[in-house]
């Protein structure tokens, strides 16, 4: 498994904004108006952030063996690899949808309602964006540095087979 990187993630919320502003205007078109963003959104992303945050700041003395922290099962380690992984593209790709419903918002906030959807638009998205970053951070706490000493290291073959050589012809 390969790190994400940042551009990785700037595209995906550019996917994301064009599929939002695309969802919105097709919304607005078929129905008349705009869809609603429930306050439970910004509220909702900002728990998953303050989550990815806790697990990252919980796990990082655990997986950098700090002295005194129990160290943590590879297995455990690796899914929350991934785990924290599909939380950055996910985010990303909210992050990017939420920007998106915002910028549709943008050609018109003339009356209260617009101006409310938009504000709580805006407020998903930051929130989005903090769970991303979040994720982000726990991933990059995840990588462990490969062993430096033992047997077979650097040596493709394992500690088994060390002593077997290959007929020569």
């Amino acid at each position: 498994m390969t790190p994400t990187r940042p551009l990785t993630l700037i595209l995906l919320a550019v996917i994301g904004s064009g599929l939002g502003f695309g969802v919105v205007d097709v919304w607005t078109a078929w129905t008349g108006s705009i869809p609603t963003v429930p306050w439970a959104a910004p509220i909702t992303l900002a728990f998953v952030a303050a989550a990815f945050l806790v697990a990252e700041i919980a796990l990082k003395p655990r997986l950098q063996r700090d002295p005194g922290a129990r160290p943590i099962d590879p297995l455990v380690a690796a899914r929350t690899a991934m785990l924290a992984k599909a939380g950055s593209a996910g985010g990303a790709v909210v992050t990017g949808a939420y920007l998106g419903f915002a910028a549709y918002l943008l050609f018109d906030f003339a009356n209260d309602y617009r101006r409310h959807v938009l504000l709580v638009a805006v407020l998903a998205a930051v929130a989005a964006a903090l769970a991303t970053m979040a994720a982000y951070l726990l991933e990059r706490a995840c990588r462990v540095e490969p062993p430096t000493d033992g047997p077979g290291v650097g040596d493709r073959r394992s500690a088994g087979e060390e002593g077997h050589a290959q007929p020569s012809a």
